[in-house]
């Protein structure tokens, strides 16, 4: 299954729900597998490594004492039945019958706009996995159409930068052999974008380990390289908190505190947890800099 990921439910994996209903029962891999499977297939199931048949599912449900449908969401308030299309999906899926799964989950969505966790995996890997052996065999039509389908529905998929990256990158390369020029440009673009991305986390993530090792220079020298404009606001917090402890490492005090602050008022706007340390931080660099008000300000609101 060359476009694998993890199939989610609820909150939770397929191979976390089995993991928990084996431990509630107490049951040692081994136990559970008997000869139906092997223990390492198990492991691999519950780990998320492995996308079981419909016939080991129904083994599972069996010796973990629960209904198939503990195992699927099921939480849609719709008239379809759910459980049962979609054992019908993942047996295709296992199968490799890949078009009969983007035809029936897209006739979901079309009629039902339904958002299964499960479903939207195996959407998601079977339009990737034809658009792979398309673009292999020279298809670039075909191949165009199923990655531009992964676009089309990428924010319900939930699709990750690193496959989004991908995609962009291949529909520029069969853009061009399409003599799609513009098109081209244009995917090729989004892709460089989001390389951009990529790389500026990677360098977010440099100078925090020069900071954690205590070389601060070197970690400032790294840091002038980052453009913000690429940095999601996530990452954007973790570049102004490190960026503002270097320089309260430093003693520069009233860069830390400029720093801290921009990275507090991202937090502030998007409500993104931890911040005390920052609080903290900034309570004691204010007091440094000899602004007991300021100081005090953030030393309280580390507290509450």
């Amino acid at each position: 299954m060359k476009g694998f990921s993890t199939l989610k439910m609820n909150g939770m994996t397929l191979g976390q729900k089995v993991k928990e209903a084996r431990l509630a029962k107490k049951l040692t891999q081994r136990e559970v597998t008997e000869d139906f499977i092997t223990r390492n297939m198990l492991s691999q199931i519950e780990n998320d490594q492995a996308v079981p048949s419909i016939k080991t599912m129904e083994y599972l449900a069996k010796k973990l004492d629960k209904p198939i449908s503990y195992f699927i969401d099921n939480n849609q308030g719709n008239d379809i039945n759910v459980n049962t299309i979609l054992l019908k999906i993942i047996r295709a899926y296992n199968d490799e019958d890949y078009k009969y799964c983007i035809r029936t989950i897209e006739n979901i969505y079309n009629k039902t706009k339904l958002q299964d966790n499960i479903m939207n995996t195996i959407f998601l890997n079977s339009l990737m996995n034809i658009a792979i052996d398309n673009n292999n065999n020279n298809l670039y039509i075909d191949a165009k159409k199923y990655y531009s389908k992964i676009i089309e529905y990428k924010d319900v998929l939930k699709v990750d930068s690193y496959l989004l990256n991908e995609v962009y990158a291949n529909l520029a390369d069969i853009n061009i052999k399409l003599e799609k020029f513009d098109e081209a440009i244009s995917n090729n673009n989004k892709s460089l974008i989001i390389s951009k991305k990529q790389y500026y986390r990677k360098k977010i993530n440099e100078v925090y380990i020069y900071y954690l090792n205590n070389k601060y220079d070197l970690a400032l020298e790294e840091a002038r390289d980052i453009n913000v404009d690429y940095i999601d606001e996530c990452f954007l917090v973790k570049y102004y908190y490190v960026l503002g402890s270097i320089y309260m490492e430093k003693k520069q005090f009233k860069e830390a505190t400029k720093n801290l602050e921009l990275a507090i008022s991202i937090l502030q706007k998007k409500e993104y947890l931890p911040i005390r340390p920052i609080y903290k931080k900034l309570g004691e660099c204010f007091s440094e800099l000899d602004d007991y008000k300021k100081a005090y300000k953030y030393m309280i609101k580390a507290h509450d």
